[in-house]
């Protein structure tokens, strides 16, 4: 169904949930799932390889859910790039060929400088291929038992 699937995920963790998703998308399809996080313009674009030694890793985060999924038998890739949310994600997924994009919302940006309150919004207005988009649990906002 889907040749290649990119995550952008945000620094809020909760992408957890839409992790699992995207791998049940991805098992038995030989789907490549591609990591994607994105730094304010300044930091260096990088792209990681699938199974990075952590001593030359910045990310431990990133590095843990790269084995972890790999060990589950997913196939992925990661990347780190710098520069506008919207445009970044967008060309990461022509890039490396992604029919699907899959993200959280609300996403919150790695440096939590930018207001990110609409990307997801953005990227589904702008992209030219499916958006699959997972709402964060707030715990705030649900129902209460009486």
């Amino acid at each position: 169904m889907y040749r290649c699937i990119l995550v952008p995920l945000d620094r809020s963790g909760c992408s957890e949930r839409l992790l699992r998703r995207v791998q049940l998308l991805a098992r038995n399809r030989g789907s490549i799932v591609h990591l994607l996080i994105v730094h304010p313009p300044t930091h260096r674009s990088e792209r990681l390889p699938c199974l990075p030694e952590p001593q030359r890793h910045t990310r431990p985060c990133l590095y843990e859910v790269l084995i972890r999924l790999h060990a589950e038998g997913t196939i992925v890739r990661a990347e780190i790039r710098g520069g506008d949310p919207v445009e970044s994600i967008l060309a990461a997924a022509q890039d490396v060929g992604a029919d699907l994009i899959a993200m959280t919302v609300p996403w919150h940006v790695e440096s939590g400088s930018w207001p990110t309150a609409n990307i997801p919004e953005q990227i589904i207005k702008k992209a030219s291929l499916p958006v699959l988009v997972e709402r964060s649990r707030d715990p705030s906002r649900s129902p209460k038992h009486t």
